[in-house]
């Protein structure tokens, strides 16, 4: 039991390194008409977890110990919505991605319960600043890649190499925007939320070099990957986090972390200006600066510049190319909108499915069947639209008890404001997507965040 224990911490050290692969590699199995059937390093991990987890549960509890986690309330009353989401899946409009989709759910909720229940009984000796080195390093070294991926691009260097998405190049703004080893940018930038804040949170208590540099490389790692939902969520965040401390502290020193936050947006802006002037695009600095703040300003702010006219082909090899985008664009919004709109008109048109949805991943078939998409595997890209149009009421209720309940939680924790403006970050990024498979880090990352902050080692009793 020792080496399965020693295994099982192991496991929970690699984890803030396997969050980041959560697309590349990837492993294609097949298809159907609704949905691709893919295995990914984080799915892999989360499949092997519990099953560590679950052995050495049972195994302890053969020899008379008992665990007080298990009787928990609280463990039964975070069981309520995938239990419901399960129940779903007999009234699903697609029932095979329904029970795939709640056999994630499950394993993801019992690694959280792992995580936060299990680990002070199955490791005594676990060690916090290991968890914290494997976290900052494999940040840094993502982060590193984000920006070797954007070089790469500039220099024409072809996707199979960089593995930025298809509409990451400079062929979109003029310049690249990375996507890691994710599917896209925003989920690059929403992994990027849990070791931002971290270190918000750090560079607050203690405001040394360390913290300052990786505060700043973090952030602009962040605003590179530009990302509204992620940089939205961040900048609320943040500003949640700064009032707390400033009303705990009685004074303005949190403030201090703004100066190191802006230096790296205009850093990262200075840089896409540059990327976008040094890139096969007609683009120049200046109309790559303004497609940055006319895109995250929603075309609010837009000086109007245009790039310059291509020049005569003196070379066909290489001809000057026309980005994609001269600003803000405002499909990218339009179309979240209207999907949205689309899921609460389904949902408000039949009494049954107001109370209890279409089941548990039969959004996609909804939206389809109703005219307002051209394939089975477009999805509602709200999170909480889906779980209303999915779950109906009654689910989304239970998805609101839970929030209270995660508040409730953390309540009495020394950190409390780095998991309140954590999961704040999360609920808005959930505004502009939706999926479990892609995006386990909302699940994990407190988890995870919670043994750096609150572990303490304790024995079972018989």
């Amino acid at each position: 039991m020792k080496k399965l224990a020693k295994i099982y911490e192991y496991f929970i050290y690699v984890l803030p390194a396997v969050l980041f692969f959560s697309y590349f590699p990837i492993i294609a199995i097949g298809s159907n008409e609704s949905m691709n059937f893919e295995l990914s390093l984080p799915l892999i991990w989360l499949v092997l977890f519990d099953i560590l987890a679950v052995v050495l549960l049972f195994a302890k509890i053969k020899f008379g110990k008992k665990y007080p986690g298990i009787t928990d309330r609280r463990f039964f009353a975070f069981s309520w919505l995938p239990f419901f989401a399960t129940v779903s899946i007999f009234w699903s409009l697609n029932p095979t991605r329904g029970i795939l989709t709640a056999g994630i759910l499950w394993l993801v909720f019992f690694a959280v319960f792992a995580l936060i229940f299990l680990t002070k009984y199955f490791v005594e000796d676990f060690n916090k600043e290991k968890l914290i080195k494997c976290f900052l390093v494999s940040s840094c070294v993502v982060c590193v890649w984000c920006f070797i991926q954007c070089i790469l691009d500039v220099l024409n260097v072809g996707r199979d190499a960089s593995l930025l998405c298809l509409g990451c190049t400079v062929q979109s703004f003029g310049f690249p925007h990375p996507n890691g080893f994710s599917i896209e940018p925003q989920f690059m930038g929403n992994l990027l939320l849990a070791p931002t804040l971290y270190m918000l949170y750090e560079f607050i208590k203690k405001r040394n070099l360390k913290n300052t540099l990786l505060l700043g490389f973090f952030a602009a790692t962040l605003f590179l990957t530009f990302s509204r939902g992620a940089i939205y969520a961040f900048a609320v965040a943040t500003i949640f986090m700064l009032v707390f401390e400033i009303i705990k502290q009685k004074k303005a020193a949190p403030l201090k972390s703004l100066v190191v936050l802006v230096v790296a947006f205009l850093f990262t802006l200075n840089l896409q200006g540059i990327f976008a002037a040094a890139s096969r695009t007609n683009d120049t600095y200046l109309s790559g600066v303004n497609k940055v703040v006319s895109q995250l300003s929603l075309g609010i702010i837009d000086f109007h510049v245009t790039p310059s006219e291509p020049a005569p082909e003196t070379e066909p090899e290489t001809p000057t190319e026309v980005s994609d985008y001269d600003g803000y664009v405002t499909e990218s919004t339009e179309v979240r909108l209207m999907l949205s709109k689309a899921a609460g008109e389904i949902w408000r048109e039949d009494k049954a499915v107001t109370i209890r949805g279409v089941g548990l991943g039969g959004a996609g078939m909804a939206l389809y069947d109703h005219g307002d998409t051209g394939s089975t595997k477009e999805i509602v890209q709200n999170e909480y639209f889906s779980i209303l149009l999915e779950l109906g009421l009654i689910g989304f209720a239970f998805f609101v008890i839970t929030g209270f309940l995660i508040i409730k939680a953390f309540s009495k924790n020394p950190a409390r404001i780095l998991f309140y403006s954590l999961f704040i970050a999360y609920a808005i990024t959930l505004c502009f997507f939706a999926g479990l498979p892609n995006a386990l880090q909302i699940y994990l990352s407190p988890a995870l965040l919670l043994l750096i902050y609150d572990f303490e080692p304790k024995k079972l009793k018989k």
